[in-house]
C-alpha cells in the first residue's frame, strides 16, 4: 500500500498537489504492530506484507509546521474509493497556521442583464475566499500567495418563493478562469462567454443552409419536384 503526504493548501488531494518530504507516517497493518516510515522527495511511503484478513488498519501522517492528520477502519474497499494523486492515496496535511494571501479584485463583463447578481468563488484551495454582490460591482478574493487558484464565477437573479418558505436563484451563465500563481495583489477583467440555447443555435444553423432535412426527405416536396423537371430541348 502506497501513501502520499501532501499539502491541502490547493485543496483535498488536488491532483497538482504538492508533496511532502520529510512527513512521518505511522501505518497500524491488521493484527500487527506499528511501523513508521518517512516521506521522501516526491511524498511517498510504501508498506508491504499487509494481511487485509486480520481486519482493519490506521494510518496517520505528521510533519512539523502541519496538523497531525489520521485515517482510521482503514479496508482495502474504502482505500479503494480513497482520493489518490499520482496513483498512491492522498494523506492531506493543513498549515497548522493560516497560508498567506494576496488580494485579487476584478470586473465581470458579458452578463445577460444587468439587474443579475454575480456570485465569484476561488474553487481549487482551502484558503480562498468568496464574493456576492451586484453584476456591475468589482469582485475581491483572497488567494493563498504563490500558489496557482481557479476562480469561478456565475451570474444569477435572486427572488422569495412565494411560499416564504425558500429562495429562487437560477443560474444564467457560469465562468471558470485558471489563473497562475501570484505573489502580489492583482486586478483583472473576466468575460463570460455568450450563451445561446439549443433551440437558437439550430436556428441560426438552419439560416445558414446547415442542418436541412437529407435529400429524399418528404420536409422537402418543392426542391424535389423542382429537380424532375427537365428541360425541353
Amino acid at each position: 500500500m502506497t501513501f502520499i503526504v501532501v499539502d491541502s493548501a490547493l485543496g483535498w488531494g488536488e491532483p497538482n498537489s504538492p508533496p511532502l518530504g520529510g512527513a512521518t507516517v505511522a501505518f497500524d497493518p491488521p493484527g500487527a504492530g506499528r511501523v513508521e516510515q518517512v516521506t521522501g522527495a516526491d511524498g511517498k511511503v510504501t508498506f508491504t506484507g499487509i494481511d487485509w484478513s486480520k481486519g482493519k488498519a490506521a494510518a496517520t501522517a505528521f510533519l512539523d509546521g502541519y496538523a497531525l492528520w489520521s485515517g482510521v477502519n482503514l479496508d482495502e474497499a474504502r482505500l479503494a474509493k480513497a482520493t489518490r494523486v499520482d496513483d498512491a492515496v492522498a494523506l492531506p496535511l493543513f498549515a497548522a497556521a493560516a497560508p498567506e494571501t494576496v488580494t485579487v479584485k476584478g470586473t465581470l463583463t458579458g452578463l445577460m442583464d444587468a439587474a443579475h447578481s454575480v456570485f465569484v468563488n476561488v474553487v481549487n484551495t482551502n484558503a480562498g475566499t468568496e464574493w456576492i454582490g451586484p453584476s456591475a460591482g468589482t469582485f475581491t478574493v483572497s488567494v493563498p500567495k504563490g500558489a496557482p487558484f481557479m476562480l469561478q464565477a456565475a451570474e444569477r437573479s435572486q427572488a422569495y418563493l412565494p411560499s416564504g418558505q425558500g429562495e429562487d436563484m437560477p443560474i444564467f451563465q457560469v465562468l471558470e478562469q485558471s489563473v497562475g500563481a501570484t505573489t502580489a495583489d492583482m486586478t483583472g477583467v473576466s468575460r463570460f462567454r455568450t450563451w445561446r440555447p439549443r433551440a437558437a443555435a439550430r436556428r441560426r444553423r438552419d439560416r445558414r443552409g446547415r442542418g436541412r432535412p437529407p435529400r429524399g426527405s418528404p420536409a422537402r416536396p418543392e426542391k424535389l419536384r423542382r429537380r424532375r423537371r427537365r428541360r425541353p430541348w
